[in-house]
């Protein structure tokens, strides 16, 4: 049995993590799609709730605090290959009024692989609470 030589264990560990990315993107895909319809379920709350009949304002008074959360986070990752990673965290309180914007991005050298993988990006919304 011969030992793998560096560009091929290079090549088989680039595409297991660009799997893994892969699995969460789709994950993350999901969870921005709820948070999303979520997010704009509460801004039609919001607005439906100043005028209306009161069958429709006290629905949406009901199923407005399961579905709106003061806080939120949106966190993003990003990756073109093994050598760059990007990470953005956006923090809201108070009904998306205040931010805290925190973004990092690290590169490293780059490698002879760098062309041969996907972009993806994920964000999601989950809720603090």
């Amino acid at each position: 049995m011969n030992p793998l030589s560096g560009d091929s264990f290079a090549k088989i560990f680039s595409h297991s993590v660009g799997c893994l990315f892969l699995l969460f993107s789709v994950s993350f895909a999901v969870q921005k799609l709820l948070s999303l319809i979520r997010v704009h379920f509460c801004f039609y709350c919001h607005y439906s709730k100043r005028g209306g009949s009161e069958k429709m304002s006290f629905m949406l008074e009901t199923v407005w605090h399961m579905f709106c959360s003061k806080n939120f986070i949106v966190s993003g990752l990003k990756s073109r290959s093994l050598t760059h990673f990007e990470f953005i965290f956006v923090y809201g309180v108070r009904e998306c009024s205040n931010f805290i914007l925190f973004h990092v991005a690290v590169q490293f050298s780059q490698h002879h692989f760098l062309n041969k993988l996907s972009f993806l990006h994920c964000i999601f919304l989950p809720p603090l609470s």
